[in-house]
C-alpha cells in the first residue's frame, strides 16, 4: 500500500503535498486511517505550501484548507511569480500512498468539470438576463410613450378613440359574419344538389330492380318449359332417363323409340325378303298365310306412320330445347351485367352518403363556429359597454374632484385677498397660517389621490395591451 520515494522524484512529491494541503477535503468522507495521515502531513508540510504548484497551472486559495486543518499561517504568497522562489530541501524519509494520490487527482478532475459546468450555466443565465433587460427597456419605453400620449390627449378624446376602434372591430366582425353566411348558403345549395343527385341513382336502382324482377319471371318460365321438355324426353327415351348430362357423357348406352322403329323396319324388310323367298319356293300356300301377311303389312304401315310422327315431334322438341338454351345463356349474361351495375350503383350511393355526411358535419361545424363568434362578439360588446360605463363614472368623479378643488382654491384666494387688505396684525398671521394649512391639506388629498389615478391608468393600459396582443401580455 505504501512505498518509499527517491529524492530524484521531488516534483511528484511537491505536487502530491500541494494536493494534500490546498484542496478543500472533508475528512469525514474518507476512512479514519487516511484522514489521520492527511492531518499529519498537513501539519508537517505547512511551511512548503506556498512553494508548491497544482497541476495544469492552477493556484488554489488556501483559506478553505486552513479552516479545516487549523493552521495559523496564511498562504498569501501563492499568487506571486514562482520563478524567483527557492525550494528548500525535503527530507528523504517521506512516504506517500499511491491510492491517496489517485483519489486526490480524481477529486481535482471532478471539481474542474463542475467549474466548467457552472461557467456555462453562468453564461446562459447572463444571456437570459440581458434579454430580460432588453424586454424591460422596451416595455418601459412603451409605457413612457403611452403616458406622454395620455398627458396630451384628454379623457374625452381617449373614449372617442376607443369607441372608433371598437366600431372598426365591429365592422370587421360583421363582414366576417356576412362572409360566413354566404358560405353557409353556398353549402346549403350544394347539399340540395347532392340530395337531388342522390335521388337519380335511386330511380336507376328502382328501374334495374324492375328489370331484374321481369328477368326472374322469364327465367321461371324457361325453367318450366325445360321441365316439360324433360318430361317429353322421358316419354320418348323411357323410364331410365335422369338428365341430359348423363346422356351427353354416355351417348351409346340408351335406345330411343326412333332407333327401335328403325330396327323394326329392318326386321320388316328382312321378313319381306324371306316371304318373297318362301313365295317363290312354295306358290301353293294356303289362304291363312295370305291373311297373316296382310295383317303384318297393315301393322307395318301403322308403325311407319307412328315413326314419322314421332320423328317430327322429336325434331320440334330439339328445336325448342336449343332455343331455350340460347335464351338461358342470354339471360345469364344479362344477369351478370345487371349485377355489376348494381354493385357500381351501390358504391356510388355509399360515396354520395359519405359526401352528404361530411357536408352535414361541415355545416354543423360552421354553425357552431358562427354561434361561438356571435357569442364572443356579444361578450366583447358587453365588456366594452361596461368599460365605457366605468370610464364615464371615472370622468364624472374626476370632474367632481376638479370642481371641488377649484372651489376650494377660489375660497383660499378670496381668504388671502381679504387678509391682505386688512392691517398686518397677529390676526392676519393666524389667518394666513390657517389658509396655508388648508392648502397643505388639499395638496395632501391630491397626493393621496395620485397613486389611485396612476393605478387606474395602468389598469387601462393593461386591458388595452391584452386586447391588442394577448401573447405579449402573458409573457410580461
Amino acid at each position: 500500500m505504501f512505498k518509499s520515494i527517491d529524492t530524484s522524484k521531488k516534483d511528484n512529491i511537491f505536487i502530491d503535498v500541494f494536493l494534500v494541503l490546498l484542496l478543500p477535503l472533508h475528512y469525514s468522507k474518507l476512512p479514519t486511517n487516511t484522514s489521520k495521515l492527511l492531518a499529519r502531513l498537513a501539519q508537517r508540510f505547512a511551511p512548503y505550501a506556498r512553494y508548491l504548484k497544482v497541476s495544469e497551472g492552477l493556484y488554489y486559495d488556501p483559506e478553505c484548507l486552513l479552516s479545516d486543518v487549523k493552521l495559523s499561517e496564511t498562504l498569501q504568497s501563492t499568487k506571486n511569480d514562482l520563478s524567483d522562489i527557492e525550494i528548500p530541501s525535503i527530507p528523504e524519509d517521506i512516504i506517500f500512498p499511491d491510492e491517496l494520490n489517485r483519489y486526490l487527482r480524481d477529486q481535482i478532475r471532478y471539481y474542474l468539470q463542475e467549474n466548467c459546468m457552472l461557467k456555462k450555466n453562468l453564461e446562459d443565465l447572463e444571456s437570459e438576463y440581458n434579454d430580460c433587460k432588453a424586454l424591460i427597456r422596451e416595455m418601459e419605453m412603451k409605457l413612457k410613450k403611452s403616458n406622454e400620449m395620455e398627458k396630451f390627449v384628454p379623457s374625452n378624446q381617449v373614449t372617442s378613440i376607443k369607441i372608433v376602434e371598437l366600431s372598426k372591430k365591429l365592422r370587421e366582425k360583421t363582414s366576417e359574419v356576412e362572409s360566413l353566411k354566404s358560405k353557409c348558403s353556398k353549402l346549403k345549395f350544394q347539399l340540395f344538389q347532392l340530395q337531388n343527385q342522390n335521388d337519380v341513382p335511386q330511380e336507376k336502382l328502382n328501374t334495374t330492380q324492375n328489370k331484374l324482377s321481369e328477368l326472374n319471371n322469364a327465367n321461371l318460365q324457361l325453367k318450366n318449359d325445360l321441365k316439360l321438355a324433360n318430361k317429353y324426353l322421358q316419354q320418348e327415351i323411357g323410364d331410365g332417363f335422369e338428365s341430359l348430362h348423363t346422356f351427353s357423357s354416355n351417348p351409346g348406352n340408351w335406345r330411343g323409340r326412333a332407333q327401335i322403329i328403325c330396327d323394326l323396319q329392318q326386321k320388316n324388310s328382312d321378313l319381306k325378303e324371306k316371304l318373297k323367298a318362301l313365295q317363290e319356293n312354295s306358290n301353293s300356300t294356303g289362304s291363312e298365310s295370305n291373311i297373316s301377311l296382310i295383317k303384318m303389312e297393315s301393322k307395318l304401315s301403322l308403325l311407319s306412320k307412328e315413326n314419322s310422327d314421332m320423328k317430327s315431334k322429336f325434331d320440334g322438341l330439339k328445336r325448342k330445347y336449343e332455343a331455350s338454351q340460347a335464351r338461358i345463356k342470354t339471360f345469364e349474361n344479362d344477369c351478370t351485367l345487371l349485377k355489376t351495375k348494381l354493385t357500381m350503383l351501390q358504391q356510388q350511393s355509399d360515396r354520395d352518403q359519405d359526401i352528404i355526411s361530411t357536408l352535414s358535419a361541415q355545416i354543423s361545424n360552421s354553425k357552431n363556429s358562427q354561434t361561438t363568434v356571435l357569442n364572443h362578439k356579444e361578450r366583447t360588446i358587453n365588456k366594452l359597454e361596461k368599460e365605457k360605463e366605468q370610464l364615464v363614472k371615472e370622468l364624472e368623479e374626476y370632474k367632481s374632484v376638479i370642481s371641488h378643488l377649484k372651489n376650494e382654491l377660489k375660497g383660499a384666494k378670496n381668504d388671502i385677498c381679504k387678509f391682505n387688505d386688512n392691517s398686518e396684525t397677529n390676526n392676519t398671521t393666524i389667518v394666513n397660517e390657517d389658509s396655508q394649512g388648508r392648502i397643505m391639506a388639499r395638496k395632501m388629498k391630491i397626493s393621496d389621490e395620485e397613486p389611485k389615478l396612476k393605478k387606474r391608468r395602468y389598469d387601462r393600459k393593461r386591458r388595452e395591451q391584452i386586447k391588442s396582443n394577448p401573447e405579449k401580455a402573458q409573457k410580461t
